[in-house]
């Protein structure tokens, strides 16, 4: 992280919509694996922002897995 603000500028405009599941699946088998401790409380008793990137990643994917969800719902209801 040489360039904090080009990392803040891109978790700022990260397109949760729009994640690859190439990425995506890796990241789960984390996020999903309570020995991991990765969530936002565990990662507050390491670092303070890396509690609230942790909270970020958790969020971002909880919203893409609800996204894919509910926009074929959406367009299914547009379209009738």
């Amino acid at each position: 992280m040489n360039n904090p603000q080009k990392f803040l500028d891109t978790v700022k405009d990260f397109n949760g919509k729009n994640i690859d599941p190439l990425a995506l699946n890796p990241v789960m088998l984390v996020l999903n694996d309570p020995s991991k401790n990765f969530n936002e409380k565990y990662m507050l008793g390491q670092n303070m922002a890396a509690s609230k990137l942790a909270a970020w990643a958790i969020n971002i994917t909880t919203f893409n897995r609800i996204f894919l969800e509910v926009d074929p719902l959406e367009k299914k209801r547009d379209a009738a």
